[in-house]
């Protein structure tokens, strides 16, 4: 009867000690796919632009601000200043980043 009881007492913790491994690389891989599933963040990327005959300033943030999460007068601001514009005024040959 007592060896029983061991033997019982020796499967139960084998089988514990089976669960606990189990949940511990479950709760790993669930991390990991967590962390896989994180939103990926966007960062800017520059390009020359040649500005050709009837480019203004609103078709062009139309065209290139796709994946960004600003507006196209966001993108307009933005395209001036890193272009050191004073107006919306551009012309045929220049180049934009």
């Amino acid at each position: 009867m007592r060896r029983r009881r061991l033997v019982r007492k020796r499967f139960l913790t084998g089988c514990f000690i089976m669960l606990l491994f189990v949940a511990i690389l479950t709760g790993r891989s669930m991390l990991t796919s967590m962390a896989e599933e994180e939103p990926m963040t966007v960062s800017p990327y520059y390009k020359s632009v040649e500005i050709k005959d009837g480019d203004n300033l609103w078709n062009i943030a139309r065209q290139y601000k796709k994946g960004s999460r600003m507006s196209t007068e966001e993108y307009i601001r933005e395209l001036k200043r890193m272009n050191s514009l004073r107006s919306d005024t551009i012309h045929k040959g220049q180049f934009l980043t």
